[in-house]
């Protein structure tokens, strides 16, 4: 004979659902503490945070229990507010079980990591050579070690690609050396200052508007990146 189950038998300490709910609960403090974030996607965020909620509901609603009620209900609030903030940020698009509110974003770039880095004459020499046998337009920027000027320079938000969408196509190369160090290559490309910034095309030639001096700010700048985009047009 099959015995009856009474309307809160299932929340009891020996039911298979307070149990199923307690294993939940620890294995998915071990699965947000052991798998990476990187390998979660948003459903599963979703669906994690869903059966939180349901497992948290469960320990509030124990009548007999074996841990404290006190440590029960902390322990129950903490799973459904948990559990809601999952579901949110899944349905969301966002990942990250220890932050699900909040979307996996890569660590943001410095500005100095954008750009190519030449340390002496055959780095910038090559690097430039990767550029023409590439045809790709480039800022080449001149400066030199412990140049205060210089660093202002690598401080503009208009020479950052993720700021300013002008820059999409420009290879960005950095040669930092003292000015007797790059002599002849700075002779090539007509450079007298430190810093300067030049305008290079494809084919390893400089326009004639496309040198700016040591006075590099902004407005300048823009209408440097404005007169190439002009000269592109008219060439077509």
């Amino acid at each position: 004979m099959i015995p009856r189950i009474g309307r809160h038998d299932w929340l009891k300490v020996g039911s298979p659902v307070f149990w199923g709910a307690s294993a939940f609960t620890l294995a998915g403090i071990a699965a947000v503490a052991v798998l990476p974030a990187a390998t979660w996607s948003s459903a599963g965020l979703a669906s994690f945070g869903l059966l939180s909620a349901i497992s948290g509901v469960i320990f509030l609603m124990r009548r007999t229990e074996p841990l404290r009620p006190a440590m029960r209900q902390t322990l129950g609030v903490f799973l459904i507010v948990y559990g809601a903030c999952a579901i949110g940020g899944g349905l969301a698009g966002h990942e990250a079980p220890t932050t699900p509110l909040r979307s996996l974003q890569p660590p943001a770039q410095t500005h100095e990591s954008l750009w190519k880095l030449a340390n002496n004459e055959g780095e910038g020499r090559n690097l430039i050579a990767a550029a023409v046998a590439a045809r790709q337009k480039s800022l080449i920027l001149w400066t030199a070690p412990g140049c205060t000027a210089c660093s202002s320079v690598l401080d503009l938000t208009v020479l950052n690609p993720s700021v300013n969408p002008k820059l999409a196509g420009y290879r960005l190369i950095r040669i930092e050396t003292p000015d007797a160090a790059t002599h002849s290559i700075r002779e090539q490309f007509g450079v007298n200052e430190t810093p300067s910034l030049t305008l290079m095309l494809g084919d390893e030639t400089v326009p004639a508007y496309g040198r700016i001096g040591r006075e590099i700010d902004a407005p300048s700048v823009m209408d440097l990146l404005d007169t190439q985009v002009q000269a592109e047009d008219a060439a077509r």
